[in-house]
């Protein structure tokens, strides 16, 4: 039996380099605790809607979560992952920027940023999982070179 298409998700990951420690943090978002995969922390984002674009959805999608505006850059990678719920989805993760201290929490119950010695993997969203070393080794990659 073949298996089903996996349902498109986006998510983007805010950064920043932390001059003292010299070296990027990202930005994480906890679910809400009574969602799927609640507590868990994940980057925002959500499911594309028929008739838009990668960038399209995660600007809403921000938006409607996090209430700020954003510019979509480079993607990072993809993952499949099958929620609790039996879904398969394909997640898309962009690099983002945007007015971070403008946040407004609408769906999450925190923020908090994190290094790469500093997130506990199990903690992590299963569909950003995969991509957590990949990040950091992507970031450290821009900044060491600039």
């Amino acid at each position: 039996m073949k298996s089903p298409d996996p349902t498109p998700v986006v998510a983007g990951i805010f950064y920043r380099w932390n001059p003292v420690l010299k070296e990027p943090e990202v930005l994480l978002f906890q679910r809400a605790f009574e969602d799927v995969g609640g507590g868990h922390w994940e980057f925002p984002g959500g499911k594309v809607e028929a008739g838009e674009s990668d960038s399209q959805a995660l600007i809403r999608e921000l938006d409607e979560e996090i209430s700020i505006q954003v510019k979509v850059q480079e993607m990072l990678g993809t993952s499949l992952f099958q929620a609790p719920t039996g879904k398969h989805f394909e997640l898309r993760v962009y690099f983002v920027e945007g007015p971070i201290e403008k946040i407004v929490l609408l769906e999450h119950e925190a923020m908090k940023w994190v290094r790469a010695s500093t997130f506990v993997l199990d903690e992590i969203a299963d569909g950003d999982r995969p991509l957590m070393e990949l990040c950091f080794e992507k970031l450290v990659q821009v900044y060491v070179s600039n």
